[in-house]
């Protein structure tokens, strides 16, 4: 693209002139440096004071009232021969270069560089002929050796349209089948501009056309990690988009990577993404939920103070507490803090009438839920996992994984990004899981059991019967699902007082497992944590059910089942990270009455001498 005047000059390298053929002089560095500030500002009127700032920069010379009219005047003289088609003309206070714009290279390639997007028209061989005659007017480095802040700015701004250029051209090469030159061309790039994402996608997609995917998610890892260390943020939308791509072998995705017009900064999103609808997949409370406020109001603050951080709380307790409602309510208290989102996966982890939910069933829910076609099945849990993190990893979710068996179930699901938080929800201590909070839940106090029964039987029946309602408080000692239990009864049971069914309770053997609400039940509630129970285990847990209130030693249960203190001590840690049996002291067991109750039905060896 050349010049249409008489008269060019050339800036995309070392700076030089020409009039007709022939080379102007243009002096020392300073003045050749004055001559480039005027070039870039043409037909503008600039100050002595600017021109001498774009020039020195902070080192202006002394001498300041003779330098820059000096300067001037040998340009003048060097100009004479281009006659009126550049004139230094003398203005108010200052000076302006009468020149015509296209008479400067650079003014031709910004030029050519910004009507990119009108060529889209053309076919992919005549959009590359003319990349490519654009690139061509580069020389080397724009005003090569010339000093000043002004030159250094104009230098950058070059630098960044001819990467706009390349990253260009190498789509090109990708989408005509090029991908060996694209791959090369792009390496290059990233090397000079490790932290520019649009390169990264080009670069992981012309690897992935070449079959290279280990080497394309490579790309992926290395530019996340170090977004991370030197700026703490994760990577852009395009990148995750073309992340994902390469995982699922999204060919659409990909050749939209290749198509869009590159005119972005780096770091800034010019791919064309599918557009995030957030949704809410919580479930209903179930229940009234009473005397959780304290610790709904704890766990919900530290979650706020600790945004702008990956969030992962555990929550756990025995059997029928009501972490589920807890977790849910939660969940609602800050979901305004996850804007973009509030997902909610069951693990089914002590389910009764289904498996527990595999990782792998779990991660593609998660992807679904977060707008992930399953266009291709990823059988690999790590590949799934780590398209789970790099979709979601912009994005603001709170994520809800109830009934959860263990660290190793869930490990996947958690989230990359600093701005997601988890609620991980299980009957079992998650020892091993990187939790930022962790909550055990235990019985409710008296007054709370009176209320949550009082809200299933009514005031007037609370009142008719005091010392009946005590007793049942007293049986299900502050256990939700079994005040539940007792309260549905009693509701749809008029006839039957809340005294005779508390002595039911305490002295029928299978007073608490007769206790039913259609599929509830505290059977069904507890068996699946008793079915994953060893042999020793369960003989511990007899033993401590017919202890009832009293508190067992790992000595007495030793001797009483003539087991090894050590085979006893390792039950005791597996019931109580199961959260079948309380640690009351040093050395001191207790099961709850409820679970004790029901152990006694449910096991012989609670019965055995």
């Amino acid at each position: 693209m050349r010049s249409t005047t008489a008269l060019s000059f050339d800036v995309l390298g070392p700076v030089r002139g020409h009039y007709r053929g022939r080379a102007i002089e243009l002096g020392p560095a300073r003045q050749s440096a004055l001559l480039g500030v005027m070039l870039t500002r043409p037909n503008m009127a600039l100050s002595s004071d600017e021109l001498l700032h774009w020039v020195w920069g902070d080192q202006v010379p002394k001498s300041t009232h003779k330098v820059i009219p000096t300067y001037i005047y040998r340009l003048r003289q060097a100009l004479q021969m281009a006659g009126d088609e550049a004139v230094i003309e003398r203005v108010r206070n200052g000076y302006a270069l009468r020149i015509e714009a296209d008479a400067v290279d650079a003014a031709r390639f910004a030029r050519a560089t910004e009507s990119m997007n009108a060529t889209r028209m053309m076919s992919s061989d005549d959009q590359y002929g003319h990349v490519a005659s654009v690139l061509e007017m580069w020389r080397g480095e724009p005003f090569e050796g010339l000093p000043g802040p002004a030159l250094a700015s104009e230098r950058a701004k070059l630098h960044e349209m001819r990467l706009t250029l390349l990253m260009r051209r190498a789509g090109l090469d990708i989408v005509s089948g090029n991908h060996a030159a694209a791959v090369l061309d792009l390496l290059d790039l990233q090397e000079r501009n490790p932290m520019h994402e649009q390169v990264a996608c080009l670069l992981m997609t012309a690897l992935y056309q070449s079959g290279r995917q280990a080497e394309s998610l490579a790309v992926y890892s290395k530019i996340r990690l170090r977004l991370l260390h030197e700026l703490g943020s994760e990577p852009g939308r395009a990148l995750v988009t073309t992340h994902r791509a390469v995982l699922t072998g999204d060919q659409d995705a990909l050749d939209r990577i290749c198509g869009c017009p590159m005119t972005a900064a780096p770091g800034k999103t010019v791919t064309e993404v599918p557009v995030h609808t957030p949704r809410c997949d919580l479930p209903g409370e179930a229940g009234l939920l009473l005397g959780r406020d304290f610790e709904l109001a704890a766990l919900a603050g530290a979650i706020r103070a600790g945004r702008g951080s990956r969030q992962v709380i555990a929550v756990d307790g025995m059997p029928g507490i009501g972490k589920t409602a807890f977790a849910l309510r939660l969940a609602r208290m800050v979901a305004t803090d996850y804007p973009d989102g509030q997902l909610y996966v069951d693990l089914r982890g002590h389910s009764t009438q289904q498996p527990p939910l595999s990782t792998s069933d779990a991660l593609w829910s998660l992807l679904a839920s977060v707008g992930v076609p399953p266009a291709r099945p990823i059988g690999d849990v790590e590949q799934a996992a780590a398209l789970l993190r790099a979709t979601i990893a912009d994005r603001r979710l709170l994520i809800l994984l109830d009934d959860v068996i263990g660290t190793d179930q869930i490990l996947p699901l958690l989230p990359g990004g600093a701005a997601s938080a988890v609620l991980a929800v299980s009957r079992n201590k998650l020892l091993a899981l990187p939790a930022t909070r962790t909550l055990s839940l235990y019985p409710l106090e008296q007054q709370d059991s009176r209320a949550l029964l009082g809200s299933h039987i009514g005031p007037e029946r609370l009142a008719a019967d005091e010392e009946g309602v005590t007793q049942l408080v007293q049986a299900c000692a502050g256990h939700p699902l079994a005040l539940a239990l007792v309260g549905a009864r009693l509701r749809h049971r008029p006839m039957i007082s809340a005294s005779t069914l508390a002595r039911h309770l305490v002295s029928a053997p299978d007073g608490f497992l007769g206790l039913r609400a259609e599929s509830a039940s505290l059977l069904a509630n507890l068996e699946p944590s008793l079915s994953r129970l060893d042999a020793e285990a369960h003989k511990v847990l007899g033993a401590c059910a017919v202890a009832d209130r009293l508190s067992a030693t790992r000595n007495v249960l030793a001797s009483r089942l003539d087991m090894g203190v050590g085979a006893v001590e390792a039950s005791l840690d597996q019931l109580v990270d199961r959260n079948l049996l309380m640690q009351v002291g040093t050395d001191q067991f207790r099961l709850h009455p409820v679970v004790a109750g029901c152990v006694r039905a449910l096991l012989p060896s609670a019965n055995s001498p």
